[in-house]
């Protein structure tokens, strides 16, 4: 009997072994899957993390593009109103140019027409002044000639 006591612990040590090395076998699989589903997880979370990096490059890239867009836009609206400034000022500097042409044409009409003027005055004058000298001419020829007459 005794010896059968033996051989049943026995039997129940090599059960107990044998379902300890099942349990332990157990939990060795359960802790390498635990490690690959953490392992998996932190892969997960490390793509995660390269994707959010990534798309944090593309916004920053983005709006890099976006800035440097709105800067030559910018650029470009302030060069078009210097240009319409330039334009609007040539338009100016051409309308006073125009109206000064206006003005020296006009005054050199008056000039004209003051010379012409003068030099009709002159005309009239001096056609007055050799009218005058005519008059006097004949009347000293006819006084002369009373003269002539009277004395002889």
């Amino acid at each position: 009997v005794t010896f059968r006591m033996r051989e049943d612990d026995d039997d129940s040590l090599r059960d107990q072994a044998r379902e300890e090395g099942e349990r332990s076998s157990r939990e060795h699989a359960e802790r390498e899957r635990v490690q690959k589903l953490q392992d998996a997880e932190a892969e997960a979370e490390a793509d995660a993390a390269r994707v959010r990096a990534a798309d944090t490059e593309r916004r920053a890239r983005q709006d890099a593009e976006y800035e440097r867009v709105t800067k030559l836009s910018e650029e470009a609206e302030l060069e078009r109103v210097r240009l319409e400034q330039v334009a609007a000022d040539e338009r100016l500097v051409r309308a006073e140019v125009q109206q000064r042409a206006r003005r020296v044409s006009e005054e050199a009409e008056l000039q004209r027409e003051r010379l012409e003027e003068a030099a009709e005055e002159e005309r009239c004058e001096r056609a007055e002044a050799e009218q005058r000298a005519r008059r006097v001419s004949e009347e000293a020829e006819r006084q002369r000639a009373r003269l002539e007459e009277a004395a002889e």
